[in-house]
């Protein structure tokens, strides 16, 4: 998207999409319908230019593609209790189908990384609680996250439910938080001085919808971010 060095003017939709190379022609000399990506991992031929493609474990951009690469992504840690809403006690068990992996968790909405809780026995949630977890293998791409919120002796009342879980920085911070006037803006919008909520940030949270019945009908990842003009104010 920069057209300079060994950069196109175009991007690569990083959900996924076809690439074709052909000549004047019209001649297809090659061509990929690759899938989603995974941020900071770089996908590629092995050997160069051979018709193997695989997800590396360096980026070795300018120079020949890594030897060693990743096996595949790993599989969603599986939950034993479904998200939703509790008079009591639950005790969840996180389980993984991939032999030799790691799941790691988190209890503060923040994305699970190699350095966060292992998961090793059932966890007992007591109060209303997201658990946040990831499966890690050394061979393999971690999965993606996959959150559970339980809530636990809320009060009762009949309307559906959403619940996002994020990392309370990304909201909240004075450099990074898209809630707060904070330290770290723009102005713009009506506003003549720096202000956060005035970035263009995209935050990412974990969605999740309750129907009327509490039951869990969607839970998913995704992004948000402000929209608007002086409404940005309030």
């Amino acid at each position: 998207g920069t057209n300079t060095g060994l950069h196109t003017n175009f991007k690569l939709d990083g959900m996924g999409e076809s690439i074709i190379l052909a000549n004047s022609s019209g001649v297809i000399i090659d061509q990929i319908l690759f899938p989603a990506q995974t941020a900071m991992v770089s996908m590629g031929r092995t050997p160069d230019g051979g018709s193997n493609w695989v997800y590396f474990k360096s980026v070795t951009k300018g120079s020949a593609n890594s030897s060693t690469s990743f096996t595949g992504k790993a599989p969603a840690p599986n939950f034993s209790v479904t998200g939703g809403f509790y008079s009591g006690t639950q005790s969840v068990t996180l389980s993984t189908t991939l032999s030799g992996a790691t799941i790691r968790y988190t209890t503060n909405g923040s994305m699970p990384t190699e350095s966060s809780t292992a998961y090793s026995s059932p966890i007992s949630v007591t109060s209303t609680t997201a658990i946040k977890a990831r499966v890690f293998h050394n061979n393999y791409i971690p999965s993606k996250a996959v959150c559970h919120t339980y809530f636990i002796n809320e009060r009762n009342f009949d309307l559906p439910v959403i619940s996002l879980t994020f990392n309370d920085e990304d909201f909240n911070s004075d450099q990074t938080g898209i809630y707060v006037e904070g330290t770290n803006g723009v102005s713009g919008n009506c506003v003549d001085y720096p202000i956060n909520w005035n970035q263009d940030w995209e935050r990412k949270i974990y969605f999740e919808y309750f129907d009327a019945s509490k039951k869990r009908q969607v839970g998913a990842n995704g992004g948000v971010q402000l929209v608007g003009g002086c409404s940005r104010q309030w």
